[in-house]
């Protein structure tokens, strides 16, 4: 989602990888997968959903007295990362691995480094009669959602992302709206809702604990969105907006006995962890979490169902260890530190005193009285520095607060380190150990029965 920070990992990070990482690799596939074959497929994508986002989001939902959905995986792996030439991934070369089964280079959606076209599962399943769906918290033109339609694009070519997409075939289009504008449609201008319509897709909204249902293809677009298409932070909107809704709409919405193939990216992990915001983080794992608990509830009735959940990159570099206050700190944040930015530098004046009344509402850290959420004198200072500097105090309230919860991030960029992988199902056990995040295209296209299905390499990028 952002050009990854391709520097060297901190070694405390890296060390606790490696000791992260290995309880990942899980045991024993099947010595033949002979006639294997899957008619439901879900693919959930946290984007930036590393071991230790895994961790947090874990302590985060015990904390809430749940149970982590990813631990009732039977198979349990890991996934390699890089992109071509062996660097840090960003999330276009890292959806096209996944959707495509190439590598190729960061930036690059449909293609392979000299520029070749490839199609992706989701595009030869709609060819081969299959129902489609492309769900995110992102923008639906994202790097992410995009890497499953775009034909050979850079990822920042939001309007031909988009012309891509009204070509694509796509049956389901759910969860963020566009970052493209205005597009140019047989030489007229028109909107991504308009060029939708015309393509005959009918449009509706999500509305709260709604689940809309409507005749393909369709697009069910949020009720509000924040910047770049992409949904609110889940610290910002309700249970009955979140991810798991939408993808309840599609599988409302796909006739019964239809083969389908389902895409649902859980983005906004990666924006939270970009930004440092341990609070709003662990809350959008849970949201993502919640959609992935809806692929297993399709294979409990429909055996034929193959659940992969996975990650494309490691965000954030970050550790988890033993915080004066846990995990449970993380309860009093209110909103998202992009959000506290955004509302308190509307304020005029901007006083210290606005700065500690502030901060004790949106992050619950004090300046008087005892406990975890005690401001220290350094910390008192860091805020009267800031008082005046909106994306500065926003910043410090969530770093101060992610002390308090055990978090830390090392890089506001991407890291490479192996992502977790999990999968239920119909050929579940081809995932087991580490894999490369090609792999995920060629297997479940085996499972699909997809494999030798005609694709557009020898086509050159425009």
């Amino acid at each position: 989602m952002v050009t990854p920070n391709n520097g060297k990992a901190n070694g405390r990070f890296a060390a606790g990888i490696v000791v992260l990482c290995a309880a990942f690799i899980l045991v024993s596939a099947p010595s033949t997968w002979a006639a294997e074959l899957a008619r439901h497929v879900f693919l959930f994508i946290g984007d930036g959903q590393g071991p230790v986002q895994v961790e947090a989001g874990r302590a985060w939902v015990r904390f809430l007295g749940e149970e982590p959905v990813v631990d009732s995986f039977p198979v349990k792996g890991l996934s390699r990362t890089e992109c071509a030439g062996g660097g840090v991934t960003d999330s276009a070369a890292a959806a096209t691995a996944m959707a495509c089964g190439v590598k190729t280079v960061n930036g690059m959606l449909g293609a392979d480094p000299a520029g070749k076209l490839v199609d992706s599962l989701v595009v030869q399943a709609s060819r081969a009669g299959w129902k489609t769906a492309v769900i995110s918290t992102m923008g639906l033109d994202h790097a992410t959602p995009a890497g499953f339609y775009a034909k050979g694009r850079r990822r920042n070519e939001y309007a031909a992302i988009c012309a891509d997409l009204a070509e694509s075939g796509i049956d389901f289009l759910g969860g963020g709206a566009f970052n493209a504008g205005r597009i140019k449609d047989g030489g007229v201008e028109s909107s991504v809702a308009d060029l939708l319509k015309k393509r005959g897709y009918g449009l509706l909204q999500m509305a709260e604990g709604e689940v809309p249902r409507g005749r393909l293809p369709l697009w069910v677009s949020p009720a509000k969105h924040a910047d770049g298409g992409s949904l609110p932070y889940a610290i910002e909107r309700s249970e009955g907006a979140g991810l798991r809704r939408f993808v309840q709409s599609a599988l409302a919405s796909i006739p019964e006995g239809e083969r389908f193939v389902m895409i649902v990216e859980g983005g906004r992990i990666d924006t939270a962890c970009h930004a440092g915001d341990g609070g709003a983080m662990v809350r959008e794992v849970r949201d993502f979490w919640g959609a992935v608990e809806e692929g297993l509830v399709c294979l409990k009735s429909r055996p034929d169902t193959v659940v992969v959940v996975t990650g494309d990159h490691e965000t954030g570099g970050l550790e988890f260890t033993r915080g004066a206050g846990g995990i449970a700190v993380l309860q009093s944040q209110r909103v998202s530190g992009a959000s506290f930015s955004k509302s308190y530098g509307a304020r005029t004046g901007r006083t210290e005193e606005d700065a500690f009344a502030a901060l004790e509402a949106s992050f619950g850290l004090k300046r008087s009285g005892d406990g975890a959420m005690l401001l220290s004198e350094s910390e008192q200072d860091e805020v009267r520095k800031s008082a005046s500097l909106p994306a500065q105090l926003g910043g410090a309230g969530c770093r101060m607060l992610n002390a308090r919860a055990g978090l830390l991030f090392r890089t506001g960029g991407h890291t490479g380190v192996d992502v977790p992988l999990f999968a239920a199902g119909t050929g579940s056990g081809r995932f087991a150990g580490t894999t490369d995040n090609t792999q995920v295209a060629s297997i479940l296209r085996e499972l699909m029965g997809l494999a030798g299905a005609a694709s557009q390499a020898g086509a050159e990028a425009p």
